[in-house]
């Protein structure tokens, strides 16, 4: 990763991170951005959070699912009307001055930049634990890049400046470090672990990635700067890209040899090579081997890094009695229908159903996991057992 200048600003970043208040988090897919949410807002109900989005577009259509599960949410007001509730912003650079303490703060979409992830982080008011969520998914990474790849009105210098600025948020998102010592480290300072990130705290089984790091090293080798990591990914996993071929991608052994995984999962291999220094990025976008590379080459070396499917947040229901009853309607759904309970609903649907409490149908498809099949077989009976507890409850 590229590292920054110590100055007296990324002191006082440093600085801030090591108070012990920060708790920096990353995520990844297949965990389901909808749901994590749902499960810090249960775990800071009745405080206040940050979700960070990308455009007005996607923050209304966050907070519209959020209220349908009954959830108290802001768009785009002034910090200080600010209470206790969900604020989803586009800019967080407004609440350099707001009074409240916020409990989370989860990044939906990346950052353009770690620069601009670490103002982001200075500009909110921690004086109680705060955790820092970065949820990344390479598939919006990329198209990021491939937008800075199509402007026509800034020039090369500047692309490969917002290109650097890309690949430091994929580096912090990939490493296998401690996140707080990783940006000290882009920031040219080092600090000790904090002992309370995901990677320190991370307690999960490690992947052997050491055959897939060699034959992406090797490729990269062979190539010697001709490609950038978007077209190795792709020339692991066999694409029928034109370009990709008319450069001559088939005359390498590697083309194919990863072709039983995504590209979005091969990018992500990439990036923890570079953020674990095994390759490395020049001009802004073309891969390089190191000489800690040649040395997974050689079989000196085994590659392991951690799993990103398990997360300690649950998303559970947050009235357990109605849950009960819908668990015992789904059973009997299920012996009438002679298939299994989570084949009729999952309990992601039906801790749902508990937070959107649908009357209609149109309410009872916006549920996690239903669609036009559940709702015409098995929607009426459990949208009268949520009526009927309703009414009991007045």
């Amino acid at each position: 990763m590229s590292t920054n200048k110590m100055n007296s600003q990324n002191s006082s970043i440093i600085q801030k991170l090591s108070s012990q208040t920060i708790k920096l988090r990353v995520v990844q897919p297949p965990i389901n951005i909808k749901r994590l949410l749902i499960g810090y807002i249960d775990k800071y109900k009745g405080q206040a959070g940050i979700i960070c989005v990308r455009s007005a577009e996607e923050g209304n259509a966050l907070a519209t699912y959020l209220r349908a599960r009954h959830v108290n949410v802001a768009v785009s007001c002034a910090p200080d009307q600010m209470k206790d509730q969900i604020f989803i912003t586009t800019n967080l650079a407004n609440f350099r001055k707001c009074p409240v303490n916020v409990r989370f703060m989860i990044h939906v979409s990346s950052p353009k930049s770690l620069n601009e992830y670490l103002l982001d982080i200075e500009s909110v008011k921690n004086d109680l634990p705060c955790e820092v969520i970065l949820y990344f998914k390479q598939a919006n990474t990329k198209k990021q890049w491939w937008t800075i790849n199509k402007r026509i009105d800034i020039d090369n210098e500047e692309k490969i400046r917002q290109y650097n600025g890309l690949q430091s948020v994929a580096q912090y998102a990939n490493t296998s470090r401690c996140l707080r010592k990783e940006i000290a480290r882009y920031l040219g300072g080092d600090c000790h672990p904090c002992h309370q990130c995901s990677n320190c705290l991370y307690k999960g089984e490690l992947d052997d990635i050491t055959l897939e790091s060699q034959t992406l090293i090797a490729l990269v080798k062979l190539a010697h700067g001709q490609y950038n990591k978007i077209s190795i990914a792709k020339i692991v996993t066999g694409s029928q890209n034109q370009r990709i071929l008319e450069n001559g991608a088939k005359i390498y052994e590697q083309y194919g040899a990863l072709q039983h995984y995504s590209q979005e999962k091969v990018l992500n291999l990439i990036d923890y090579l570079i953020a674990t220094d095994y390759l490395e990025i020049r001009q802004g976008r073309y891969l390089f081997i190191t000489t800690a590379g040649l040395e997974i080459l050689e079989n000196k070396v085994v590659v392991k890094r951690k799993r990103f499917s398990e997360y300690p947040l649950r998303f559970v229901s947050c009235d357990k009695e109605l849950f009960e009853k819908l668990r015992l309607k789904r059973l009997e759904l299920a012996k009438e229908t002679k298939v299994a309970p989570f084949i009729v609903f999952t309990n992601t649907s039906l801790n749902d159903m508990v937070r959107v409490l649908p009357q209609t149908s149109a309410e009872f498809l916006t549920v996690e996991g239903v669609g036009k099949y559940r709702l015409e077989h098995y929607g009426d009976a459990m949208m009268a057992t949520i009526k009927d507890y309703l009414n009991e409850k007045n």
